[in-house]
């Protein structure tokens, strides 16, 4: 390639990076060095046939070879084609005379039959173009066909692709002579400054450049030449009186339950306990970590449907599953902002004076993900930054919403901002998932980027200052898995310090933060890994007690006294130096009222503040009727067995974690499957694509209930998993046992039938309490550690078949065999209301197998009761039915069902094995998996699914147990991500994958 060749290519990236795309295009036609296909199949998709002509025209033209006379002939045919379509006569007509007339000689017979197309009613009856469809997918097969007679065509040989090129790699030359230029001065050691680029360096040795009030001249749009590689040291874990300074927050002080797997955390500025955290699940939390006490909550809703793009409301119809990216105070600690994985920027105003929390702001910010957004405050003014999937920053007043600047330039999707002010110049940096580091100014010139620079390694990172705001750091992984954390001079671009001792593994990007003027942590290897930022060795390497996942997400509080940390199983530890230590002990005056009780919302909003409720999600989002649901397209399923032969499964259940199911056997058997965190699944999450371990300890021992020997007796087998998946309460129509999920030991047993035991659950306050529902009709308050009948509830008249707490409302809501509903209040274990499920006349006597199922809303104010006839959702306080879904229309009736874990669906399986997904706004069917897309053949006609069980954190998996002892997890095919209906043509439910 020739030297003139590649700085034409080098041009033409400064186009590019420059956002100069129609300067690039000229360069491409005026030149004929390089074809863009991306650019030539948009003109092509956009019907912008002159445009397409006159590019494809620069490189070829209608008589050159056979190719180009195929192409020019197919494009000129596909505008014809598209003029008949609109009738447009007079256009077809001269198209034919003056675009396709040179063809005809080639082909006089084709030509004749184009003509004849203008006398057709619709040219689609002719037989050649019965397929013809609509235009866009006709646009699509033509773009399929150029683009292989472009690739044949000798003149577009070396010319369709692009060769291979550093990024900035024109900036790059010029800076390396300027450096250069900058060494042969007679004192290369001063900081140069470059004023033209019109002739060469020459060192102005003028105090006036070391005081100059422009000191950041990281603006000079200078990139570095190299940047600095990072070696990796090997890390041996050390102990904390190991060379660890006294301040550095070192000690568990606490460890606390997360409602779903959090996603992102970040301590208030000014209340340096106050932790605000985003979740899995589009869920916004704020806790006070000297209390523990969750003092917001938030789930995500719509605030005002009129401002949201009718896109996005289509999507999230279609997918309501949504999670938070990033959640961020302002500087002042007055505003927090939230942004989720789809488009949608949230504002709250904290008024810590009156200590309580209110909507601010809505923002459709982005197309896609929002992945991060920051504050700054020119011109007195709160702004608030976002970036996102689109490749652009985006910057709003936080008051108003209105859009004040758009920033474009990044090559990728833009990964984090980074907002400072110096010197009274506020400016943020910008990094992509490519490694590109942009930064930007608030100015009306719309120059585009002050400067471009190059992550370590193009890593996708984060950038973040000391707490003086004099020092700048940044840590990241690349797509090789090479991670690094290093200091940059933030005045000329340049790396000062690369630190050491980071691994390389590419399963996760490594998180870090700051503390004060002396620490950097950053979350690598299962361990805390601490740095003092004059020292590029490792300082000491904590693993906190253990339990952390590879690469935990890690936030210092601004005082650098407690220390954030997430861990497995959905929970966040807090470490402390001696002084956060103290803090921790101090009551929380900073996060109560002069009452003493905790933050609360204001109060008109005070309900919306919590969770969108059942009844109000339908003001928000119209859901469309299903007279019948529809078919799945495709689902993967995953069977798992057992080493040894076992009865039906009666009962099931996924760990809260995600990362095991729990099947409890008619013969009293507990099967135990868990899947193992590694680079392909990094939390251990159930999942088909990886078959997971039958778990067992050591001992080869195993879970088995005492059983009821008595053959006349009804049994209902029934357990309950505490909520650090630690201990499992079980009975079988015996005495009820207290199992260690860790060991298999079987700590106590209690209860000794008759009553038997015939539904559980563990009050959520206290695991140490258990509501049994019994087959005498009473419900007992039993702790099972002390072995001790708290309180014994009588009211209902049936055997007991279900039981759910609302912690918020605090009440107990029992259901019996007879369809009879009670609440209990659980401060006084007093009855407050009781009602009856409404069964038709004639549909359905109550009988003693027939079982009523509570599940509470994850709003804590609506619960599902799931009977053998229908589905009903009830309002908790008034037990006012909302909202039913009878089976009447349908043969086969209920077996089991469950809540979606965002309570967007609900899951049901019906005797005859369909499976049936609801959507939980109006409980009207959606779709229907019939059993042959997710039994094996060799299952036999016997075998069906008893019991249903949803994953805690992905909200379109759910796991069945079956009539043979075997437990089959289903969810939708990779392709679609989520349940979608059956393409047309579809011959059969041969789409499975069985992974035995």
């Amino acid at each position: 390639m020739s030297l003139s060749r590649d700085l034409l290519f080098l041009i033409r990236q400064f186009c590019k990076d420059e956002n100069l795309h129609k300067t690039a295009h000229m360069l491409e036609k005026e030149t004929s060095f390089y074809f863009d296909m991306n650019y030539f199949e948009e003109l092509v998709l956009s019907g912008n046939w002159s445009e397409v002509e006159a590019y494809l025209s620069s490189f070829t033209t209608p008589d050159s070879n056979e190719y180009s006379i195929k192409m020019y002939f197919e494009i000129r045919k596909q505008k014809f084609l598209e003029a008949l379509d609109r009738q447009d006569l007079a256009l077809a007509l001269d198209i034919l005379l003056k675009d396709l007339k040179c063809f005809a000689s080639s082909n006089e017979h084709l030509y004749k039959e184009m003509a004849w197309l203008l006398t057709m009613e619709d040219f689609r009856k002719h037989h050649s173009l019965s397929t013809y469809g609509d235009i866009i997918s006709a646009r699509r097969r033509l773009m399929d066909e150029v683009k292989a007679l472009l690739e044949a065509n000798p003149h577009f040989r070396r010319k369709i692709k692009l060769p291979n090129m550093e990024t900035t790699r024109l900036r790059r030359l010029i800076n390396q002579s300027l450096n250069w230029q900058h060494s042969q001065c007679g004192r290369s050691e001063c900081v140069p400054q470059i004023n033209s680029l019109l002739f060469d360096h020459k060192l102005v040795t003028s105090e006036a450049i070391k005081d100059s009030t422009n000191a950041f001249r990281i603006f000079s749009r200078m990139p570095v030449d190299k940047v600095v590689s990072q070696t990796n040291v090997p890390v041996q874990s050390q102990n904390l009186d190991v060379n660890c300074p006294e301040d550095l927050p070192g000690k568990v002080e606490r460890c606390m339950d997360m409602s779903s797997l959090p996603t992102s955390m970040d301590f208030h500025p000014l209340k340096g306990t106050l932790l605000l955290v985003g979740n899995i699940n589009g869920e916004t939390e704020l806790w006070d970590v000297r209390s523990e006490v969750k003092f917001f909550w938030n789930a995500f809703m719509i605030w005002k449907r009129e401002t949201i793009s009718s896109s996005f409301l289509i999507d999230y119809n279609q997918n309501p599953q949504i999670s938070v990216n990033r959640v961020l105070w302002s500087p002042d600690g007055s505003i927090f902002g939230v942004a989720y994985s789809k488009q949608i920027v949230q504002l709250y105003c904290y008024h810590a004076t009156g200590n309580y929390i209110e909507k601010q702001l809505e923002i459709d910010a982005h197309l896609g993900g929002v992945h991060d957004l920051a504050f700054s405050s020119p011109y007195d003014q709160i702004l608030v930054i976002t970036c996102g999937e689109d490749k652009l920053i985006q910057v709003w007043d936080s008051m108003t919403g209105s859009k004040q600047y758009t920033c474009e330039g990044h090559g990728s999707p833009v990964y984090s901002l980074c907002a400072h002010l110096k010197e009274d110049i506020h400016f943020v940096f910008s990094t992509s998932t490519n490694g590109e580091i942009k930064a930007w100014m608030f100015d009306n010139d719309n120059t585009g980027p002050r400067v471009a620079l190059d992550a370590p390694g193009h890593s996708c990172m984060r950038m973040a200052y000391s707490a003086d705001g004099k020092r700048l750091f940044s840590c990241g992984t690349n797509e090789d898995g090479d991670s690094y954390l290093v200091e940059w001079d933030d005045t000329e671009g340049s790396i000062t310090q690369s630190y050491h001792g980071l691994s390389k593994s590419s399963a996760a990007i490594v998180q870090f933060s700051t503390s004060r003027n002396r620490f950097l942590v950053a979350g690598d290897e299962h361990l805390l890994k601490f740095w003092e930022m004059d020292n590029v060795k490792i300082l000491v390497s904590l693993d906190a007690d253990g339990g952390l996942p590879a690469k935990p997400y890690v936030c210092f509080n601004k005082e650098g006294t407690l220390l954030a940390v997430f861990a497995d199983d959905s929970k966040i530890k807090i470490l402390a130096n001696d002084i956060g230590t103290q803090l921790l002990q101090t009551l929380p005056s900073g996060s109560v009222d002069s009452t003493g009780r905790p933050c609360r919302s204001s109060g008109k909003d005070d309900q919306n503040m919590k969770c969108l409720g059942i009844s109000e999600l339908n003001n928000h989002l119209s859901t469309k009727e299903y007279a019948k649901p529809t078919q799945v397209s495709r689902c993967k399923s995953l069977r798992l067995t057992a080493e040894f032969k076992t009865n039906r499964i009666c009962r099931l259940l996924y760990t809260n974690a995600g990362n095991g199911i729990l099947a409890l056997a008619a013969d009293g058997i507990h099967l135990f499957w868990k899947w193992p965190g590694n680079g392909y699944n990094d939390y251990g999450q159930a999942t088909t694509n990886r078959p997971p371990c039958l778990w067992h300890p050591k001992t080869g021992s195993i879970m088995v209930n005492d059983l009821n020997n008595d053959p006349y007796q009804i049994v209902s087998p029934c357990f309950a998993l505490s909520k650090n998946d630690s201990y499992l309460v079980s009975a079988s129509g015996g005495m009820v046992s207290l199992f260690n999920i860790v060991n298999f030991e079987k700590v106590r047993r209690c209860l000794l039938p008759p009553p038997t035991a015939t539904c559980m659950a563990f009050y959520p306050p206290d695991n140490n309490l258990v509501a049994i529902g019994m087959d005498d009709s009473t419900v007992l308050i039993y702790n099972v550690r002390d072995s001790e009948l708290m309180t014994r509830l009588s009211g209902h008249l049936k055997r007991i078949s279900g039981l759910a707490f609302s912690n918020s409302l605090k009440v107990l809501v029992s259901a019996a065999v007879d369809s009879q509903i009670i609440v209990w209040d659980t401060i006084t274990w007093e009855k407050k209301k009781s009602i009856s499920m409404q069964i038709s006349v004639g549909w359905w006597l109550p009988s003693e197998t027939s079982e009523t199922v509570i599940q509470f809303h994850k709003d804590q104010l609506h619960f599902l009761a799931i009977h053998e006839t229908q589905l009903a959702m009830y309002e908790s306080r008034s037990l006012e039915r909302i909202r039913q879904w009878n089976t009447r229309d349908f043969c086969a009736r209920i077996s089991s069902g469950t809540f979606s874990c965002d309570n967007q669906l609900v899951f049901v399986v019906m005797r005859d094995g369909i499976v049936m997904i609801l959507s939980a706004l109006d409980l009207s069917p959606r779709f229907r998996i019939d059993p042959s897309a997710y039994l094996p053949p060799s299952s036999g006609h016997h075998v069906y699914p008893v019991v249903i069980a949803a994953h805690p954190q992905k909200s379109n998996q759910f796991a069945l147990g079956l009539s043979n002892g075997d437990v089959i997890v289903v969810e939708p095919h990779e392709s679609e991500g989520k349940w979608t209906i059956l393409p047309p043509f579809h011959n059969g439910p041969g789409n499975r994958i069985i992974i035995d």
